[in-house]
């Protein structure tokens, strides 16, 4: 009976010495992310930046040599724009980003101003963050908004609501949802918690879409 016990509790502690090994064998073979180097720079807030929905998602900070895009995350917009204005002198950490073809761009670590520190924090839960709501709603087109490359990436409506679709949905109704046209639509409306925007606009991740009485459902 002791013996059985014995080798009982031999395999056990055999197969934890084996799944132990396996578990730090297979951590192993994963690539560490790099560290990322933050630098500093000092110098004049020139204006603020905004995405393709109109959001503060930025700002360029004029140094003694360059221009710079310091880039942070959307719902820190009204916070920071409370806190800082044009003509400030900052001094600010961040990390470089792949550079635009004609400007330096770095992702904003944390702002010091008048002795105090702004930390760019990541985006919060859920709870807090970006929500959605269903909803449906219509209007016109006023505007057909494209990215850099000419792609068509949404409708701006008269009511100053962006309907957001896939690039190959919007390009399918190239030819029928035009500047002028009447739509109908249901969708998503992002609810956009701390971000802040010079025109507000409601942002629509677009379920369906009707254009001169034909529906089609957005994939």
């Amino acid at each position: 009976m002791k013996s059985v016990v014995q080798v009982t509790a031999l395999t056990f502690l055999m197969t934890l010495a084996f799944a132990g090994y396996s578990q730090r064998d297979h951590r192993g073979h994963h690539s560490p992310k790099p560290l990322e180097d933050v630098s500093t720079f000092s110098g004049q807030v020139a204006s603020w930046a905004s995405n393709d929905d109109f959001v503060y998602d930025g700002f360029y900070l004029q140094t003694g040599s360059e221009k710079l895009l310091v880039r942070f995350s959307r719902h820190m917009g009204i916070d920071l724009n409370s806190a800082i204005k044009a003509g400030n002198m900052i001094t600010i950490k961040a990390v470089a980003l792949p550079d635009t073809a004609t400007l330096r761009t770095v992702r904003l670590v944390s702002i010091s101003i008048g002795g105090n520190n702004i930390y760019n924090t990541p985006r919060p839960s859920k709870k807090f963050g970006t929500d959605e709501e269903f909803i449906f709603g219509s209007g016109k087109i006023s505007h057909v908004q494209k990215d850099t490359e000419n792609n068509s990436i949404g409708f701006i409506l008269s009511d100053n609501t962006i309907l957001r679709l896939p690039f190959s949905a919007a390009d399918q109704l190239s030819t029928t949802a035009t500047v002028g046209a009447y739509v109908s639509y249901t969708g998503y409306q992002v609810l956009r918690h701390g971000e802040y925007a010079p025109v507000y606009y409601t942002i629509v991740r677009c379920n369906s879409i009707t254009i001169n009485d034909k529906q089609y459902v957005i994939n």
